[in-house]
């Protein structure tokens, strides 16, 4: 099982030509191995030198539509730790690097406080803490920051979920991918986002 996923660890970096950087794989990046959205706006790969240039009617093309999503069904056991079996991708492709995302969740999960939310019958908020559902496993479910517009995954936008939906995890997400990103105008779709600001 770990010869199979050092193997596909080897094949994204040389799919990624992390093999023709004179600084080789230590020297990659945050978010260098993804496959960008081809057809998605990036300014100096499939963007004309004048796109800063659009008149207002058209400016909405260049913009990045980007939605905030979680999925309780992916969980994992409690079977291992980060110290007898290490990742191998720091960071270099979907995932946020684990080691950063877990010293941010440790300074802020003594912060955040549980709350019975008002929302009613909305599913990400109600079965987020239901009994047993994080009971020997080391994650809840996993959050992702995708493209609206194709369905693609964004640098650094995948992250699990410790304790259900929860605003710390899904920040640190959308941050990690907005730094990634060199888009200036971004819209957002979030299903749970109106709890924020109707709290």
């Amino acid at each position: 099982m770990r010869i199979m996923r050092m193997w596909q660890h080897l094949k994204m970096l040389k799919r990624a030509g992390r093999g023709h950087d004179p600084g080789g794989v230590r020297a990659t990046t945050a978010g260098s191995c993804v496959v960008l959205c081809p057809a998605c706006p990036h300014p100096g790969k499939n963007l004309r030198p004048d796109w800063e240039e659009a008149p207002e009617s058209k400016k909405w093309l260049y913009w990045l539509f980007i939605g905030l999503d979680t999925n309780f069904r992916l969980k994992c056991k409690k079977v291992s730790s980060d110290s007898v079996d290490p990742g191998l991708n720091h960071g270099y492709a979907y995932f946020v690097e684990e080691r950063a995302y877990k010293d941010y969740l440790s300074v802020y999960d003594s912060l955040v406080t549980e709350e019975q939310s008002t929302c009613n019958n909305h599913d990400a908020v109600k079965l987020a803490n239901m009994r047993g559902s994080v009971a020997g496993t080391a994650t809840s479910g996993v959050g992702a920051v995708t493209c609206m517009r194709h369905d693609m995954r964004l640098p650094c936008s995948v992250g699990d979920l410790q304790k259900g939906e929860r605003y710390v995890n899904i920040n640190y997400m959308f941050f990690s991918t907005l730094a990634n990103v060199p888009s200036k105008d971004i819209v957002v779709s979030y299903d749970i986002a109106l709890v924020a600001i109707v709290v």
